[in-house]
């Protein structure tokens, strides 16, 4: 396993990374209570972290990489949950945060991670039975990043793929417009149905939920709010037309063997 260094063009994101990881909490051990929410996934129709971790566990792959796994956190939270992963991202304050997680929950044993550019990542090729891309492909260039993804998944294994979405161009004007403080990274944007087709041309698509209807609402109001929104979203999204104006995907897909 060898890492590559990271392209000049990313230099912004990657001060942007620095900074939010010098300004992160010092990192708490996952309680019980919370490993067995993502063991359980009782609210995986509402939830898109559980409804990820429900496709996980559905699936039940041998190995598991976190394609740009940021600070580790569902690398940990996984490896509590029995899975042998690996994570890797291009920032290697990120890498530090994930590596100090690991140490503070006991699953150095279980996790690895390293520092790579997911444009051009070295890894041993077809190694794995399932690769997690959350909220990646909307920082960097697609095809590329995609190629390096097919390479890394076993021929028949899965892919998920996680990323904010933007379908109609008036909802992207207005979000755009919004007062709403924004807190995104220098290469940041939202994906659209175009990128999605790209998306297709590498694996095969077998389903796309969408979550988040009210996008940043969730910044704006109380926080005791958020469980009412959850539920209001996934009343609302069941609605056919109305994951048009979703914030996210989740793509579950499979490398054709």
């Amino acid at each position: 396993m060898s890492s590559q260094q990271p392209t000049k063009d990313i230099s912004a994101e990657l001060e942007y990374q620095a900074r939010h990881a010098a300004a992160a909490s010092p990192i708490q051990k996952n309680s019980p209570e919370k490993i067995a929410r993502y063991r359980e996934c009782r609210n995986h129709r509402a939830d898109r972290k559980e409804y990820t971790f429900r496709l996980i566990h559905q699936l039940k792959p041998d190995t598991v990489l976190d394609f740009g796994c940021g600070d580790g956190e569902i690398c940990v939270q996984l490896a509590l949950l029995g899975y042998q992963t690996t994570g890797f991202d291009v920032s290697p304050e990120y890498i530090q945060l994930a590596k100090e997680r690991a140490r503070v929950d006991g699953v150095e044993d279980k996790v690895k991670f390293f520092v790579a550019d997911g444009s051009n990542v070295s890894i041993e090729e077809q190694t794995f039975d399932l690769v997690l891309v959350q909220l990646v492909l909307h920082h960097v260039d697609l095809r590329p990043c995609l190629e390096n993804i097919r390479k890394h998944v076993k021929p028949g294994g899965r892919v998920i793929i996680i990323e904010p979405v933007a379908y109609s161009a008036t909802l992207r004007w207005l979000r755009d417009r919004t007062p709403v403080e924004k807190d995104i990274s220098p290469n940041e944007r939202q994906l659209t149905h175009a990128d999605l087709k790209i998306i297709g041309e590498y694996f095969t698509i077998h389903s796309r939920k969408h979550f988040r209807l009210f996008g940043r609402l969730d910044r704006v109001l109380p926080r005791f709010l958020n469980p009412l929104l959850l539920k209001l979203d996934a009343l609302l999204l069941a609605i056919p037309g109305m994951s048009h104006f979703a914030a996210v995907t989740v793509l579950f897909a499979e490398r054709p063997a």
